[in-house]
């Protein structure tokens, strides 16, 4: 008899005492025919977030739990490889200690859709966000395959609490070891999916995206979360091309295409575009495509106010 594929849940934690229940509840809420080991690395929290976890293990499901806690706080990048080391399924499903899925079918729907088309080999979907205030948006994706290239042009980043996929546990270890220094990984580990085979998304929403305002990311201005995501994003790609993992575009290439994004997001802060120009010293050429976007934006709005 043919035994049970299984499920690795892939859960880092650190200080998430009043979110990591829910986050556990969720898994053991699902509903699957598949077996399912929940993976929990907890960044030696300071707070009572070990406590919640026992507390959970005596739960009916509670033996699906293996927590592991570090004997000093190492930082993200080592928990997200620890976690990953310790992950033995055949698939792998991502959710941080303080995020939730809300979608008792999620990891059944999802795990059917590689099962049923081979060259799948990560799906995602839409997602609920969460601020701090408890107030909700929808984050609605359409049913589509995305490549690499969605990456480069749109800084497309698939919601890591939403992601399944195939576990290439050595596989994604190594690539994302090259990787150190890096802000988040969501965009890493998609991007190592795109690689290995189609990435495919569905409409449902599945899980609940906590934005709040804990972590290191919501202490910066707006202003600063942009240079920092200039910042991160072109060690992402200097990566990419000295490590030659992509040879079919230049560095070039791709810094053009990050600055395209940034300077349209930003048509209307000609403050922020001069001193965006200034610091990364960029070409004429950015510098003319930035002035006629911005007049095509501003003959946009004059047209809408004289057929209002």
């Amino acid at each position: 008899m043919e035994s049970k594929k299984k499920i690795s849940v892939w859960m880092i934690t650190y200080n998430h005492e009043h979110f990591i229940r829910e986050a556990i509840l969720g898994v053991f809420n699902q509903e699957c025919t598949y077996d399912i080991e929940l993976v929990i690395t907890d960044d030696c929290s300071t707070d009572n977030t070990e406590a919640v976890v026992k507390s959970l293990q005596s739960h009916p499901r509670g033996g699906i739990i293996k927590y592991s806690r570090q004997p000093i706080n190492g930082g993200v990048f080592n928990n997200v490889i620890l976690n990953l080391e310790n992950c033995k399924g055949d698939f792998i499903a991502f959710c941080e200690g303080d995020d939730y899925w809300i979608d008792p079918l999620k990891l059944q729907k999802q795990i059917e859709i590689m099962e049923t088309n081979q060259e799948v080999v990560l799906t995602f979907t839409s997602r609920i966000i969460q601020e701090a205030d408890l107030t909700e948006t929808s984050s609605i994706c359409q049913n589509r395959f995305w490549t690499k290239n969605d990456i480069y042009a749109y800084g497309s980043v698939f919601p890591t609490q939403t992601m399944v996929g195939r576990n290439y546990q050595k596989e994604l270890i190594k690539f994302i070891s090259l990787f150190p220094d890096s802000f988040g990984f969501d965009k890493i580990i998609g991007y190592f999916y795109c690689l290995k085979g189609h990435v495919q998304s569905i409409e449902d929403i599945t899980a609940v995206y906590r934005h709040n305002g804990l972590g290191v990311w919501s202490q910066f201005s707006n202003e600063e979360k942009v240079v920092l995501h200039i910042d991160q994003s072109i060690q992402f790609l200097t990566t990419i091309s000295r490590e030659k993992i992509d040879q079919s575009v230049s560095l070039e290439e791709l810094k053009e295409l990050l600055f395209l994004r940034i300077i349209n997001n930003n048509l209307g802060d000609a403050k922020f575009l001069k001193l965006l120009f200034k610091k990364y010293n960029l070409s004429n050429k950015l510098k003319l495509i930035a002035i006629a976007n911005r007049v095509k934006s501003a003959i946009k709005k004059r047209v809408k106010m004289l057929y209002k």
